[in-house]
Formats: C-alpha cells, structure tokens, sequence
C-alpha cells in the first residue's frame, strides 16, 4: 500500500459473519466506509456496513465490481475460493495476501508448512487411501483423530478414530472421499491461542496467551491472562515467539491466529492457523487498550498498531443457539451482572451450536471474570 488510508475511504470486507460485524463497528468509529461481500444479504456484516455487495464467491462480475468500488480488501473466513482473492488482488491490496489463505485454508498444507519451517505440530499424515489410513492408525497408535483438508471448523469434518473396531471404517466412510490428514491424539493440559498482529512495515504486537475451554468441539469460555499455575512465564513467551516466527515466515499483514495445544508435559503443539480475527480475541473488545477487530482495521488501512496492553484480566463466554431452545434468553438477567458485556450478532435463526454472540466480563483476577461471564450466561435460562 503506498499510502494510509484517510476516513471516508473504502474498507472491503469478504465474509458476512459476526467478524465482519464487528469490524465494521470499528471501521465507522475511525471515519471509514465498508462494503461487505457475503452471500447472504441477512447476515450479521451488512447490518453494520454502508454497503452489501450480495453474490456466490466465486462471481467473478460481482466480485470485481466490488474491488472496484474499494481501497483495500480483507476477508473474515478462509473459505473462500482462492481465484477470487486473486482477482481482489489484481484490483486492490488484499490483506492477509491469498498467499497466506492458500495455506492456511487447506490443513494439508499448513501441516507441509509447519513441518518444513520447524515449528512443533501433532505427528500427522495426509492419507491416500482407506489402506493407507490403516497403516497410518498403525502408526500413530489409537485413538487419533481424522481431519478433512478442507472446510472444516468447531469440530466439523473430525473423526475421532477409537479402540473399537469399526472405527477406522467409519471415520473413513464419514469423510466421503475427501481429502483428509491424520493427526495423533495429544495428551492435552489445555490449549490456547496467540493472536500476532503485523502491519505492513512488518512491526508486531501479540494478544495472548488465552486459554481457551471448548464444549462439543465448539469455544466456550476463553480468559486472558492465564495464571501462572496452569502456564510459565517461558511457556508464555515460547507462545509468543511460535506466533512472531509464523506471521513472520509467512509474511503476515493483518493478523494471525495461532491455536496450540499444551501438553501434560508442557510442550507447546501448533494446532491451526487462522488469517483474521478470532473467536477467542472477543475478549479484546473490552480488555485490551486496542481490541482485535480495531487492529485489522489500523493494519489494512495502513495505520500504525495499536497498544495491546491488557487494560484487567477479562473472559469471554460463546451464546450458542442452544439458549432459545426453551424461549428467549433472559437478558435482563444476564446484565444483573454489573460487569457483563453483552455482544449479539443479529442472527435470525437460533440454531443449536450456532454463535448467536458472546458475553465478556473484566475483574481484578482471571478466575473472577471467568466466574462472571459464565454466571451471566447461565442466568440466561432457568426458572
């Protein structure tokens, strides 16, 4: 980019979800205009953005006519068609570059990138054939677990493969001829994430650790900092130094997220990359001096980073779809919590395991804001 942006100038967004939402919220407090690119005009992005561009992924006439009408190009999900943010990038500057996506979006590779530049990973294989995920369940000892390359998210497109004897097959047969990697089964202390922002003079700033409790393959309640009984202040820094080297080597601009797993023994394991704002990085929002979703839009816009110093210890705790299944959630009962924030994504449908928005909280110790968020949630519904 040869110059920053200045307000009134035109942020693209590829992707309609509450990332792109919330990052149009922040777009408009420092003076800038989106587009939002979505295939669904009832999304949550569009309700926060100045325009809606609405069309398939791969449109290429409605794709380049919304290059065409913006500054710069980011996108909040790595499922898009690579061509498409190759034709993006030929009309505009696409941050993170399709270069980072082309990796990030397909497991197969990450895991061929992680491994050729060192970084520390689950023993995994890419498998050819349903043979060959029997001489690879050999390998690596059950239970382990089979992933596709593509597509997959909250526990979607995983297979865990047991000790009974009809697992393989039907992990197999659950992957219906898609490309697939098999990973080891990690003896897992928790796992956490460090979200590494870098700008285009390649200065960095890191939120993170956080640590991160899922429920059915799904976040449930992420909290920043982690005490220092459950991770070091070595193990703290390692983190940090695993998310400086990837948005380094892959010559991040924008930001990245980096999921690991801690194992029983203390040793950090890369799990996956993500190229954007991030589900555990909603804490951010009221935490941290400059939240996730105002950094993407400094670093696209060619502004310096923002401070990421951590204001008190804060959780987040994911509103699923799951709290309507009785009737409308009690929101007056989750903001008896004084120190509850309450983040609703404007979906329409509650649909089971479905992020519907998220509540944090801050206090003077992780544990206390841990405590809150999961209060405020829980006084949701009930008698």
């Amino acid at each position: 980019m040869s110059r920053s942006l200045v307000p009134g100038d035109v942020i693209g967004i590829v992707g309609g979800g509450q990332l792109g939402r919330m990052a149009s919220i922040c777009a408009r407090r420092m003076g800038y205009r989106t587009i939002i690119y979505t295939e669904e005009a009832a999304s949550p992005g569009p309700q926060w953005a100045d325009q809606c561009v609405v069309g398939a992924l791969d449109n290429t006439d409605l794709l380049t006519k919304f290059g065409r009408q913006v500054d710069v190009v980011t996108y909040e999900t790595e499922h898009i068609p690579l061509a498409s943010m190759h034709l993006l990038e030929r009309l505009v500057p696409v941050y993170p570059s399709p270069h980072v996506l082309s990796i990030t979006q397909h497991r197969q590779l990450e895991k061929d990138f992680l491994l050729q530049n060192g970084f520390p990973l689950p023993a995994c294989a890419t498998i050819r054939s349903y043979d060959h995920l029997v001489q690879e369940v050999s390998r690596l000892n059950r239970p382990c677990v089979l992933k596709t390359a593509t597509g997959g998210y909250d526990g979607k497109g995983q297979w865990k493969v047991g000790l009974q004897d009809g697992d393989v097959a039907a992990a197999w047969k659950a992957a219906n001829g898609r490309g697939t990697v098999l990973e080891e089964w990690v003896d897992l202390a928790f796992e956490c994430s460090v979200i590494g922002a870098r700008a285009v003079d390649g200065t960095m700033a890191f939120y993170g650790p956080l640590l991160n409790d899922h429920a059915n393959h799904i976040l449930d309640v992420s909290v920043c900092p982690i005490v220092e009984s459950r991770m070091s202040d070595s193990l703290r820094a390692e983190a940090r130094e695993i998310a400086a080297a990837l948005c380094t080597k892959l010559d991040v601009v924008g930001l990245l997220c980096v999921e690991m797993f801690v194992t029983t023994s203390g040793k950090l394991l890369v799990n996956e990359l993500a190229p954007r704002t991030h589900n555990s990085g909603h804490l951010t929002i009221e935490g941290h001096v400059t939240s996730q979703f105002e950094q993407i839009m400094r670093i696209v816009a060619g502004l310096p980073l923002g401070a990421v110093d951590q204001i008190r210890p804060a959780a987040m705790a994911n509103l699923l779809g799951d709290l309507w299944s009785a009737g409308p959630p009690r929101w007056d009962r989750l903001l008896r919590h004084p120190a509850a924030k309450l983040h609703l994504y404007g979906k329409l449908d509650a649909k089971p395991g479905r992020k519907m928005g998220h509540v944090t909280a801050t206090a003077d110790t992780p544990e206390a804001a841990a405590e809150t968020v999961q209060r405020a949630r829980a006084d949701l519904v009930g008698g």
